[in-house]
């Protein structure tokens, strides 16, 4: 009976052990603006671009701390978002979606289109998105972008 019970002690610790190491470290922050974002650090850490306009606001970033991967929604003066574009390298949507839109990492929170959470290039294209890619050169992280330019709102991953 006092082996039983200890097998019993040892069997829900091991349960205890897998099922935190099953929980994932997923943080998110909000910034009003990049000033804020980058007084906190999140670009020094490597969790926001450099290359996030000056004129970005309502900010959401999220990130895996296992797999180092991140989302980020903002908005941004269509002038600033049409400058950072001239910037950045156009994807191909003729591609499948899995292949275009790059390595995914898919946020908990609600400022993500469905249609973007669910990779679906054909829809991101017809609700005006512009799917482009560049490269963080302080960092070498290739950042996926999708950028509306008339309504001043992008979403990017790595």
């Amino acid at each position: 009976m006092k082996s039983l019970c200890v097998l019993g002690t040892i069997g829900f610790a091991l349960l205890v052990l897998l099922w935190s190491c099953y929980q994932k470290e997923v943080p998110t922050a909000f910034y009003k603006d990049r000033g804020e974002a980058a007084s906190d650090g999140a670009m020094s850490r490597g969790w926001i671009p450099e290359f996030l306009p000056n004129s970005a606001t309502n900010i959401c970033e999220q990130h895996d701390i296992d797999t180092n991967r991140g989302a980020i929604a903002f908005s941004a003066s269509p002038q600033e978002l049409r400058t950072l574009k001239a910037t950045l390298e156009p994807v191909n949507t003729t591609i499948p979606s899995s292949d275009a839109l790059g390595p995914w990492f898919v946020p908990t929170f609600e400022q993500w289109p469905t249609y973007l959470r669910r990779k679906n290039v054909h829809m991101l294209v017809k609700n005006g998105f512009n799917i482009c890619k560049k490269v963080d050169t302080r960092t070498s992280t290739v950042w996926y972008i999708a950028l509306n330019l008339n309504q001043g709102i992008a979403f990017t991953w790595h």
